[in-house]
Formats: C-alpha cells, structure tokens, sequence
C-alpha cells in the first residue's frame, strides 16, 4: 500500500519527525507547506499526494486529528480516520467522510484497514 505526507508543516519539520524516527522509507509522497497554495481545508494538499502516489482520491484513507484535515479530505473526495489526540470526536461530527475515531495506530479498526489494502 502506498503512503504519502501530506501536511500543512514546513519540510524543516517534516523532515525533522521523518528522519528522527527513521520512518522516511514508509512514504513515497511528501506534500508540505511548501507544495501547495491553498491550505486545508482545501484539499489542494491531499489531491497533491493522491497524484504523486497516482491513485485517485477516492481510493484514498486520510489520518487526520484536526477538524480542518478532515474537511479537506472531504474536500478531496477522501475518507477519513480521526486520531482523536489533539480534538475530540464531537468536533467533527458535521463531516460525512468519517470512518473511525482511535485514540492511536494500535487502534484494531485501524490496523484492519491498513492490513486491508
């Protein structure tokens, strides 16, 4: 399954996390701050990534933990995963493309849809 970045950060920190962590192999598309002209929620960021990965947006899962993220992937045509770590689930509750609230990754609904594709 391919993975892309698409984030609202600067590269800086982007590639702060990516090579601190050692998780930069995961991703074959990264979309920053830089990319883009239009931040989320446009969905300019996430349309960006669907290209670069080349599938289309419907066949795209986003993980977001902001309400404006996830608007954008709406926006996008896109579903959406909510990490409830910074908003909590009732703050996104006007958005029809959600498809799970997890705390984290360990979350065995997301796991099952990571393992699905």
């Amino acid at each position: 399954m391919p993975m892309a970045i698409g984030s609202a950060a600067i590269p800086f920190n982007i590639d702060f996390v990516l090579d601190n962590l050692h998780i930069r192999h995961y991703f074959q598309a990264i979309v920053s701050a830089d990319d883009v002209t239009l931040s989320k929620p446009h969905p300019e960021t996430f349309l960006k990534a669907a290209a670069q990965l080349g599938v289309t947006p419907a066949d795209c899962i986003v993980f977001e933990d902001v309400p404006k993220g996830a608007e954008a992937a709406l926006n996008a045509g896109m579903k959406a995963v909510i990490l409830t770590t910074t908003h909590q689930g009732e703050e996104f509750t006007h958005l029809p493309n959600i498809l799970h609230f997890a705390a984290d990754f360990r979350d065995e609904a997301v796991k099952s849809l990571i393992n699905a594709s």
